[in-house]
């Protein structure tokens, strides 16, 4: 049973009037445990009462539509009323701030500024590179209420405790991991990810793929246009095959190839798979009981694990995930990257603008993290996008303790995310679909005398390494069967002079 404590809990209304605008609040809860509900009940109903407004802020387009679908149901419900919640977007007040004035957006009417997804500061920077602008203009609100909600923000944490020094109030619900995941695997192979899409859409698997890559994902929609619909972000070119019917559909009735509230089916009947990118990683739900499976393409280890939050679930519900994995060298890679990439803005916060033109003159900054703007008296000066900064340090940093903490185990990502999950075990789909012809071949092999060619022949189709070497030996070859659970050992045998192995089954 899944011990559940939701937001509402545990932030009465009685806390919430214990806030001062002097006050940075945070709320940590995992996916599923009702901040959204918190935000526009508890908080909406307290604000109608005593005629006040609330700013919530949100980080994609997908995220706002259902956020005002909700709010229309509770004014026609009477929890809120028409004046209780504006709802907009961060990129609209970055836009609007552009100028660094921080002035163009009026937040003034508002009694609450409520930051959802709040990760989105540091976990968007690194592909936009506004997004600290927007956060810049809402810490200027000294006479709001700020809060900060997320399922994901230990390190925008950071930013404020350790990086800024601001002084926090936090609040976190206990909550119970790993308990809704029925089973666990990684694959490392790009090419894998269709033939999941062909098993899913073969035995009719209803799932939802979160791909990083667009053209990827737009391939996949492509093989299967009935039976899959495809979303990405409106910036997008590959928008065009976007159906907004279908999407705005699953996101109304928070599901999709299900009848809506009036008993009908709509624009996304007969579809199996939704092939998203991770425009849809946070603020979205999804109640869906026929959806069991995610296949999460995803590089950015907190970005998946929203991904993974979109789909909402009930008492003792369990899912099938599938997670794209990285080799350790693939990680030594990530790490060595976002190293170099924070070296020149971390010389300029230490050492100063001159001596980061002395050290640096004409070599410019394509990472855009060190920018050239203008300060209050119009001299142009170099700043730091400290949330594009983070943004690296924070991957390096994830690397590194990865490295540390699994040093010694051949799929450290795996046993990382295996333990970020809360669950006790996974499987390597690689390693299992290996496992599968290798029983296969020792089938072949049973009662026969293998000798030098075919021990050698053997000994490649095990493939057992300790450190990187090979071995030869029958012990250590029955060792590795072993290990994987195989019913198939080696028998040492001599006939005369020659010596040759056995397969047999235990």
């Amino acid at each position: 049973m899944m011990n559940k404590r939701y937001v509402s809990d545990y932030i009465t209304t009685d806390a919430i009037l214990t806030w001062t605008c002097e006050d940075i609040v945070t709320i940590s809860a995992d996916t599923g445990l009702g901040k959204s509900y918190f935000i526009m009940n508890t908080l909406g109903s307290l604000v109608k009462a005593k005629n006040q407004r609330i700013l919530l802020l949100v980080h994609r387009d997908n995220c706002k539509n259902q956020f005002e679908l909700d709010i229309a149901k509770l004014k026609i419900e009477g929890i809120i009323d028409d004046n209780s919640i504006d709802v907009v977007t961060y990129q609209s007040i970055a836009a609007k701030n552009i100028n660094k004035k921080l002035f163009d957006f009026s937040f003034k009417k508002y009694d609450y500024i409520v930051c959802d997804e709040y990760q989105y500061f540091i976990e968007d920077s690194s592909f936009n590179h506004t997004t600290d602008i927007a956060l810049k203009a809402i810490m200027n609100q000294s006479n709001t209420i700020r809060i900060f909600i997320s399922a994901t923000d230990k390190y925008m944490k950071y930013y404020f405790k350790d990086f800024k020094k601001i002084g926090i109030k936090e609040f976190t619900p206990p909550i119970s991991k790993g308990e809704f995941i029925q089973q666990l695997e990684f694959y490392y192979s790009d090419d894998l990810v269709e033939k999941f899409l062909d098993y899913a859409i073969e035995n009719k698997k209803k799932s939802i793929f979160f791909i990083d890559n667009i053209d990827l994902a737009l391939k996949l929609h492509q093989k299967y246009p009935v039976e899959t619909f495809f979303n990405c972000s409106k910036g997008k070119k590959e928008y065009q095959h976007v159906e907004e019917q279908q999407i705005n559909d699953m996101l109304k009735n928070k599901g999709f190839n299900k009848q809506n509230v009036e008993g009908n089916m709509d624009s996304t009947e007969g579809k199996i798979v939704l092939i998203s990118t991770s425009c849809l990683d946070a603020g979205v739900t999804i109640w869906d009981d026929n959806l069991k499976n995610i296949v999460c393409d995803i590089t950015d280890t907190d970005k998946m694990v929203q991904c993974v939050g979109r789909k909402r679930l009930r008492e003792d519900e369990k899912i099938v995930l599938t997670l794209k994995a990285f080799t350790n060298e693939q990680l030594g890679g990530i790490q060595s990257k976002s190293r170099n990439l924070v070296q020149k803005p971390l010389y300029l916060m230490e050492n100063g603008q001159d001596a980061y033109i002395e050290k640096y003159g004409r070599d410019v900054d394509k990472s855009n993290i060190v920018y050239i703007t203008k300060d209050d008296q119009n001299n142009t000066i170099l700043e730091v996008n400290e949330m594009r900064y983070l943004h690296h340090v924070i991957k390096e940093n994830e690397m590194v303790h990865i490295n540390n903490k699994y040093g010694d185990f051949k799929n450290r990502y795996c046993e990382y995310i295996k333990d970020k999950f809360g669950v006790n075990s996974y499987a390597i789909y690689e390693d299992r679909l290996s496992n599968y012809e290798l029983a296969e071949y020792l089938e072949s092999l049973l009662g026969k005398r293998l000798f030098k060619i075919e021990q050698n022949e053997l000994i490649d189709m095990i493939n057992y390494k300790v450190n990187g070497v090979k071995k030869k030996s029958y012990n250590k070859l029955n060792e590795r069967l072993e290990m994987i659970n195989s019913s198939y050992r080696i028998r040492p045998g001599k006939s005369g002079n020659n010596r040759y192995w056995i397969i047999e089954k235990v």
